[in-house]
Order: structure tokens, then C-alpha cells, then sequence
């Protein structure tokens, strides 16, 4: 992204909504009010009652500028009936219009792969407020730490059938949809596929046979039929050091009905203590990506923990 390039204004977005509220009992416009709670809980206000203490503190000036005409900005109670009035999915579905368009604008470098995450979240104090359908899914853009859109989790169902309608929603073409195991099923890695994206997904136990395949490919007494590539990183985070190597086979291409499968990835973890090489931690994880570019080590679109940044030493090998 260089200096001429011109982020869309939120506020273009944002006057797009219809005012609530009558003429006659209107105190504040609406989108003086959107801005307010978007400015104040960029300044790290959590709740209704900060946000209008951000207004009240920051005085007439702040206020002038977010497009208030009275002296004084909004109430708790005024904040409380806006949120109940506003349709939540309005807010997301023009949230998500000025991300994907800010996406658009900001292109990655090339060669840098545009990776989106799906994760799951439970709001903060729903349990005891009993509120419904309080688990929320959301897509989350790596390079540039947006949201592209987000959905809630019915109560009495997972994330994996919410999972579905948001992908549906995202423009996936060129991305590359990162998730945990709970979301590597075939129907989602096929709707990525059908959407012209692509998809690195974390495999545990809950998909047994794609687990146990890869596992195999790489037991130590596998032949090394398929090894398409090797890599490594050293890191070290205060008294630990951390190794992962990370390995991909294309031996289960022709085998597995995976959808789009072309390689498969093991990810080795190794933590030791940096003054006595005592071996703290040892994990296995394995991952697929569909396409064959996907399997090279990436640091935007690695599987969960795979690869971070402050790599000490790195080393690199091609198999033949």
C-alpha cells in the first residue's frame, strides 16, 4: 500500500442507514451517533455507558466533528435505545461492504497470499445476561486485521452450519480460508473450492480417515514417495527455543476423495530450554491445502501456530 492509496471512507457506509427514529423526537442524527460509538470504541471504550463518558469528556469540539448540533453528546439511555433499534445484520452486511472494498483497494504484494480465518467467539458476559445465539462466527483478514463479516451460532446447533452461510457471503476467489479442526469438513473445503478459493485447514480426529492417511504418509517408516518439500524455523522467546519443521507429500493425491487435495502438510514442534536443551514441549500437527502453491511455507496462511515472525535462523530443502 503506498501514500496515494485512498481507504474508502467509512462514513460513506455508514449514511447509508435509514434514521430510526421520527423527526419530531430526534435529538442527535444517526450518523453522528454511529460515529460516536465507532470513534469511542476505537479509544477503548467497552460498554454503552463509556462511550457516552467518551463524548461527554472529549467536549463540543470532538462532537462538532462527528456531526452533532447539540452542546452535548448522547446519553447511556439514547446509546441503549440505538443498539436496540439498529437491525444488527444491516451493521455487519455495511461493515463488510467497506472491508472487502478497503481488500480491493489494498491489494497484497505479489506473490503474498490473501489469507482469511475463520474463528468462533462467545461474547463476553452472555451466560449471565442469558442472552440468545450469543456465539459468533466471524471471517477475519489476516494481511490487513479486518473483518469481512461475521454470523451468529444458533444456541442449539456448532459452528460448522454457520460456517457454510458466512462462506457463502465472502468473496473468496483468490483467498486462501484458514480454520481449526472443528471446521475441516468436506462440504466447507468444497464451498471454498466452488467459490474459486482456496483452503488450509487444521486435521484432527474428528475426520478419522484423513487424519490417519496423513499420518501414515508420514510415519518414519513410510518411504519418502511424494516429499515435495521440507522447511524449518528457529526461535527463540526468552529462556525457550522453539523448532518447527514443516513437511508436505502430494502421496495422497489419487487416494484420498478429500476435495481438492493436492498435498499434505506435517507441522513438527519442539521447545526446549534455551540453557540446559531440556525438551520442554513436542507436538504434531497436519494440515491440508488444495493446491499445490497453497503447501509451500507461507507465513500469512500457515495452520494455527505454524509459523511467526521474529525466525532467528530458517533453513530450506527440496526433496527429490
Amino acid at each position: 500500500m503506498d501514500d496515494t492509496t485512498r481507504i474508502p471512507s467509512l462514513v460513506e457506509y455508514l449514511a447509508q442507514f435509514p434514521e430510526y427514529c421520527a423527526a419530531r423526537g430526534r435529538q442527535h442524527p444517526l450518523l453522528a451517533l454511529l460515529l460516536l460509538v465507532c470513534v469511542a470504541t476505537l479509544c477503548g471504550a467497552r460498554g454503552q455507558s463509556a462511550i457516552a463518558d467518551w463524548g461527554r469528556f472529549h467536549g463540543q469540539p470532538w462532537l462538532r466533528r462527528l456531526g452533532f448540533s447539540r452542546c452535548h453528546g448522547p446519553s447511556q439511555p439514547t446509546l441503549s435505545r440505538l443498539f436496540a433499534a439498529i437491525p444488527h445484520a444491516t451493521v455487519e452486511a455495511a461493515l463488510g461492504r467497506w472491508a472487502e472494498q478497503a481488500l480491493r483497494l489494498c491489494p497484497p504484494a505479489a506473490g503474498e497470499l490473501e489469507g482469511v480465518a475463520l474463528d468462533g467467539k462467545t461474547l463476553r458476559g452472555s451466560k449471565r445476561q442469558r442472552a440468545a445465539d450469543a456465539h459468533l462466527l466471524a471471517a477475519f483478514g489476516h494481511r490487513l486485521g479486518l473483518a469481512l463479516g461475521q454470523v451468529g451460532v444458533p444456541d442449539k446447533t456448532n459452528e460448522i452450519g454457520a460456517a457454510g452461510e458466512l462462506l457463502l457471503a465472502l468473496a473468496l476467489e483468490g483467498r486462501v480460508v484458514t480454520a481449526d479442526a472443528l471446521l475441516t469438513q468436506p462440504e466447507l473445503a468444497r464451498t471454498i473450492l466452488d467459490s474459486g478459493g482456496d483452503y488450509l485447514l487444521v486435521v484432527k480426529g474428528n475426520q478419522p480417515t484423513l487424519h490417519a492417511d496423513i499420518a501414515a504418509t508420514f510415519a518414519p517408516a513410510a518411504d519418502d514417495t511424494g516429499l515435495v518439500g521440507a522447511a524449518c524455523t528457529v526461535d527463540a522467546h526468552g529462556d525457550r527455543i522453539e523448532c518447527r519443521a514443516l513437511t508436505a507429500s502430494t502421496a495422497l493425491v489419487g487416494y484420498s476423495d478429500w476435495p481438492g487435495l493436492q498435498q499434505a502438510l506435517r507441522v513438527e514442534r519442539r521447545v526446549l530450554h534455551k540453557r540446559t536443551g531440556r525438551l520442554l514441549r513436542q507436538e504434531t500437527a497436519y494440515a491440508v491445502p488444495p493446491c499445490a502453491h497453497s503447501g509451500r511455507p507461507r507465513r500469512s496462511s500457515s495452520p494455527s501456530g505454524a509459523a511467526t515472525g521474529r525466525s532467528r535462523t530458517a533453513c530450506t530443502t527440496s526433496a527429490t
